[in-house]
């Protein structure tokens, strides 16, 4: 028998008297909605367009409580379900979960997205075919790879989903863990979108119920996930409270989305009378013409507020004054009765459910009373184990225990649930009864106490199960709250610097700020802190300092190191707050102000050279030679891990002064740490900066011309990532370090990209969005510079930079801005090249931002040379090699000689200048050497580069013209359609000006096919308007075309058909790494 919503009964153990009672109760429409056709009607039409919109469909559903919000969607779900079933639509998955009545605003950062999500694996891995589930754990595993066990710290069920381990421990003490909100928000956005993903065939809707009561955590996470246009199949929807206030955390950030993309906003309001009118006829079975005198005490009473209207006609049937019949066996009611109840409750309805608390029996009503301060839903064994902090007796037996609280299941107070490890829960049927029954402990001397029991007795709970995070938030919130406390101030320093541990580890900084800043209170609330409690002291500063730092309060951050510092009692504890203090440095782009305050600290205690800088490198690297030398790469891989603390922050500084020195364009000092880092390792063990500063003297030897030397060190330090713990943090820089120094000068360029592919992913699962970025900037410039027609490279560009702006990487960002500078360009002439403007605009940022730098000139110079502006790239020619002279990325190193070379080679063909000819010599020797040394893939770049200095110099025709054929052949056979394009343009420039004017045609022709077929139309218009003269006729073009233009499907770069229609989801499936490897 089924009664009202969430009211099931089950029937063992009742009494005879119980059954009689059940069977007369109340049955309340099942599954039925009143008035809410145009609500439906809007939602489904939304779910309808999941896919077809540019973002997921953002839906807020506000009311009143008990107005009807949860129901609306919980119905939408069950309405599509249905529809599903008959093959009407195609399956879909329905993810809900419910942040907490219990305080203003949620202790537990994520809570009701965590509920969600243990609630939908919980039931898929229960009622899923043995194939769907297979599919959606792949689907995971894919998205999230080995960093899954992280997401467990959060969402403890997708161990059991995944059949893997618990989540692992997390290490405060070396250095600042900046990433963490950076790698949560990554790893849950990955998790929706492989639930939801289109490949697995499944739309998704989400729901969060009361998102006003949303932590600012989960505010930032919504907020990324309905700007992310990869998320297209899915549908998001939260419900709020009317009447919320301008300024209240969740209207603020919604006004904000506002601005930025369509929230779709429906209000449930109350039920008119006609509505209510017809919910009570299919409830009592009657007609609407009937029921109307009963409808109107109702409505009069509840106001068209659903949950009242069911809660009102159970107190008249409670009363006696609503029954059924055992006379005519239909319901009858004394309307007169009724209308004195409703004089009697004045409209308070929140009474009246207090009234039927305090109906049923003492223990449900206790239990009722410490849940309602607790959470919403609570575990058989967390009930019991609760239920004496008021002071009251035990119940010794479990099964009398449930048999009592299943009396509150009948009433409709509470509903019978599992929970993700398949125990036996019950939760609050809705808010306003959670609200009541708080409400029975008056506020004031007797709920302080009532809170600090709980607190006390949720502390014990908490260590006997660490799982449960909930209960540490719930009692460090109460315990913090509560004057009364009895709690010592060492106590309290201790739980909130636990408590702010947890939430910083899932990245959720704003509420592990408030728990460190409460600790530190605590602490100073004793006497000589810093003497009596050193060690905790030392804690609470350092987390107090890392996590301003993750909020970007550097003030605070520097402020609370230095306070450390003074205080600490060794070098050794000192240096993580220099670690602190640099970071704080690095994250606002003043790179040589971090390396400045880690080579204090190393300068203090020896680890590192203060003077002579350039000798000590050169006396470590003998060492380092030397040892490699006479060692094989199996006896490196030998060495143990380092067991001593010390050394490892000790090699940790230094790796931060290496990584700081090479943003500053320092070499000595980049490499030096690296050669630094790898003694040390010799000497004490490795760790995962180990096999970072064996790229990097990786990157040293390729610089010094040892390119085998550098291969096998390069090969090392990627065998070196099996062995260390900390693998994914340590792959991405190495990738990017040995991709883009070593392997990109003989290996096919697909292979490149999927390198970088691979560091990308790995930098995201564990929250480093600089280098994950890096890697993807690098992607996208060598796709621009390999041939990839550029609406692919574009679509690929504009989805790196949708994404920065989700994360917020400011700087990185500015980098991608730079990079499609060219691409805009090239491709638009709306986008008209400003050179007078670009000569005097200043880089906004840090001087001594390398990348930032590099990028900004190398962006101008290719547009300079590309579009024939020959004065404005020697002058940018000339800025760039003062900042780039240390420079050795492969691309970098390649574009600069290249069009360095080119500009002075054409110049000095306009001008006649010999220096000229011979600055462009002495480019294409640099060049030269470096293909001969490395690698040759830039080769068909130093052909083209040869060829101009050859018509620059004087000779003949055929020998020119030979040249530049082969140049060009060898740019269309390796796929670099644009350099064939501009060799082309470049050689027809060259023959018209001496004259020969068939020649320079066809070579004209050729660059105006190449390009457009490149996709750099606004090159191409550009070449038509500079050489209108020769453009006249189509019959001229086919006439002139070469064999090279008529066979350019035989060399132009192989793009996958994929590629050309890049999906949103540019994170996950790169898909130009679909590309088989060579």
């Amino acid at each position: 028998m089924k009664i009202s919503s969430g009211r099931e009964f089950y029937d063992d153990g009742y009494s005879d008297d119980e059954k009689e009672e059940l069977e007369n109760r109340l049955v309340f429409p099942q599954h039925r909605l009143y008035g809410r056709a145009s609500e439906m009607g809007k939602l489904t039409s939304l779910y309808n367009s999941l896919g077809s919109q540019p973002v997921p469909p953002f839906v807020v559903v506000s009311g009143f409580r008990g107005a009807g919000k949860s129901t609306l969607v919980n119905n939408l779900a069950r309405d599509l379900d249905d529809k599903a079933k008959q093959g009407i639509i195609e399956p879909l998955f329905f993810i809900s979960g419910k942040y907490d009545q219990r305080n203003e605003r949620s202790d537990l950062p994520f809570s009701a997205i965590v509920r969600a999500l243990e609630k939908f694996l919980l039931q898929f891995l229960n009622e899923g075919s043995p194939d769907d589930i297979e599919k959606l754990r792949t689907s995971i595993q894919s998205a999230i790879g080995d960093e899954i066990q992280s997401l467990m710290t959060v969402v403890p069920i997708l161990a059991k989903f995944m059949n893997k381990g618990g989540a692992q421990p997390h290490d405060h003490d070396i250095a600042p863990k900046t990433d963490a909100w950076n790698q949560f928000q990554y790893l849950f956005q990955s998790l929706i979108k492989a639930i939801s993903s289109a490949d697995f065939g499944r739309r998704t809707i989400l729901f969060l119920d009361n998102m006003h009561l949303a932590d600012e955590t989960s505010l930032d996470l919504l907020s990324m996930f309905v700007r992310d246009k990869s998320m297209s199949h899915l549908m998001i929807i939260c419900s709020i409270q009317c009447l919320l206030e301008k300024n209240h955390p969740c209207m603020q950030r919604l006004e904000a989305l506002e601005e930025e993309l369509e929230v779709e906003r429906i209000e449930v309001n109350n039920l008119s009378l006609e509505d209510v009118n017809n919910f009570v006829a299919d409830t009592l079975e009657l007609a609407s013409t009937e029921t109307l005198p009963l409808s109107k005490v109702v409505y009069d009473q509840t106001r068209g507020n659903m949950f009242f209207a069911m809660t009102f006609l159970e107190e008249l049937h409670r009363k006696k004054i609503l029954f059924l019949s055992v006379i005519s066996f239909r319901w009858e009611w004394k309307l007169e009765a009724a209308g004195e109840l409703e004089a009697e409750l004045s409209k308070d309805m929140l009474n009246l459910i207090v009234r039927k608390i305090r109906d049923v029996p003492e223990t449900v009503q206790r239990m009722l009373v410490i849940a309602s301060f607790t959470r919403s839903m609570l575990s058989v064994e967390t009930m019991l184990a609760l239920l004496d902090c008021d002071g009251g007796p035990c119940v010794d037996s479990v099964k009398e225990f449930t048999h009592q609280m299943d009396r509150a299941v009948n009433e409709g107070l509470l509903e019978k649930v599992e929970n993700g490890n398949g125990c036996l829960c019950y939760r609050f049927a809705h808010d306003q009864i959670q609200q009541a029954a708080m409400s029975l402990v008056p506020p004031g001397q007797q709920r302080e106490k009532l809170k600090v029991s709980i607190a006390l007795r949720l502390i014990e709970l908490a260590d006997k199960h660490p799982e449960e995070s909930w209960m540490l938030f719930v009692a460090t919130s109460y315990l913090n709250a509560t004057p009364s406390s009895k709690a010592s101030s060492f106590c309290l320093a201790n739980i909130n610097l636990a408590c702010g541990n947890k939430a910083f580890d899932i990245g959720a900084f704003h509420p592990a700020s408030k728990y460190f800043r409460r600790g530190l209170r605590s602490l100073l609330e004793l006497d000589t802190p810093w003497e009596t409690h050193y060690d905790l002291a030392l804690r609470l500063y350092r987390a107090n300092s890392n996590v301003e730092l993750c909020l970007g309060n550097f003030d605070a951050c520097m402020d609370l190191s230095l306070v450390a510092l003074r205080n600490c009692k060794s070098l050794e504890d000192k240096k993580p707050s220099y670690l602190t203090m640099s970071y704080a440095k690095g994250e606002q782009g003043r790179p040589a102000e971090a390396l400045q305050i880690c080579l204090d600290a190393l300068w203090v205690s020896n680890d590192f050279p203060k003077r002579f800088q350039p000798l000590h490198m050169m006396t470590d690297l003998r060492k380092v030679r030397r040892y490699f030398e006479a060692h094989t790469d199996e006896d490196f891989l030998q060495i143990p891990p380092v067991a001593n603390s010390v050394k490892r922050t000790t090699m940790e500084l230094i790796a931060t002064v290496s990584q700081r020195a090479y943003a500053c364009n320092n070499m000595v000092q980049y490499f030096l740490g690296c050669l630094r880092v790898i003694r040390l390792s010799l000497e004490h063990g490795f760790t995962g900066r180990t096999a970072i500063a064996l790229s990097g003297y990786a990157a040293y030897l390729s610089y010094s011309d040892s390119q085998n030397a550098a291969v096998r060190m390069g090969r090392l330090a990627v065998r070196m990532l099996e062995k260390v713990e900390d693998r994914k943090k340590a792959e991405p820089s190495i990738i990017f370090t040995v991709s883009n120094i070593i392997d990109c000068w003989n290996k096919p360029m697909e292979v490149i990209l999927r390198s970088q592919h691979k560091a990308f992913k790995s930098a995201m699962e564990c929250g480093n969005i600089e280098i994950a970025f890096l890697n993807r900037i690098g992607a996208f410039r060598y796709m621009l510079l390999s041939g990839y027609p550029l609406d692919a490279v574009a679509k690929f560009g504009a989805e790196t930079l949708e994404q920065l702006g989700l994360y917020n990487a400011a700087l990185t960002r500015s980098y991608m801005i730079e990079c499609l500078m060219p691409l805009k360009h090239l491709q638009s002439g709306e986008n008209k090249c400003d050179w007078g403007l670009w000569l005097n605009t200043s880089i906004e940022g840090s001087k001594d931002e390398k990348y930032q730098l590099l990028f900004h000139f190398l962006s101008r110079l290719f547009l300079g040379v590309m579009f024939g502006n020959l004065e404005f790239s020697k002058r940018i020619s000339d800025k760039l090699a003062v900042h780039a002279q240390t420079d050795i990325l492969h691309c970098n190193l390649v574009q600069r000689l290249f069009f360095s070379g080119l500009t002075y080679s054409r110049l000095a063909r306009q001008s006649g200048k010999k220096k000229h000819l011979i600055r462009s010599r002495q480019f294409a020797d640099k060049l030269r050497k470096l293909i001969y040394s490395k690698g040759t893939t830039p080769l068909h770049l130093l052909k083209l580069l040869d060829a101009d200095i050859l018509a620059s110099s004087g000779r003949g025709r055929d020998e020119i013209q030979a040249s530049y054929d082969i140049a060009i052949a060898m740019a269309l056979e390796t796929g670099h359609i644009q350099f064939a394009a501009l060799g082309s343009e470049i050689a027809g420039e060259v023959f018209l000006r001496k004259g020969d004017e068939s020649l320079g045609k066809r070579f004209m022709f050729d660059a105006r096919a190449l390009y457009k077929e490149w996709q750099a139309f606004a090159k191409v218009d550009d070449l038509v308007m500079k050489y209108s003269s020769i453009f006249n006729s189509e019959r001229q073009e086919i006439v002139g075309s070469s064999h090279l233009v008529r066979e350019i499907g035989n060399y132009q770069r192989r793009i996958p058909s994929d590629l050309a229609h890049l999906p949103a989801d540019g994170l996950h499936e790169i898909p130009f790494l679909s590309i088989p490897p060579p």
